[in-house]
């Protein structure tokens, strides 16, 4: 699980050759990410598609869920 998570993440960034960027949470890099209901890493293979996105931040605003201000 945890080189399927790094291959959609720093593996997508290095392939599009935005690994300077982005592709992980770190200072002076872009920091779209999601939050999730579950950790993928802790729950056996067969439930991953089990967890459940709870929020989507992209560019720093929250738009998943909507918040009321941003409607």
């Amino acid at each position: 699980m945890a080189e399927a998570l790094r291959a959609y993440t720093v593996g997508s960034a290095q392939i599009l050759g935005w690994d300077n960027t982005l592709g992980v949470l770190a200072p002076g890099k872009m920091a779209d990410c999601i939050c999730l209901d579950q950790d993928p890493l802790a729950l056996p293979v067969d439930q991953v598609r089990q967890v459940r996105v709870t929020r989507t931040i992209v560019h720093g605003r929250q738009v998943f869920p909507l918040l009321e201000r941003q409607l």
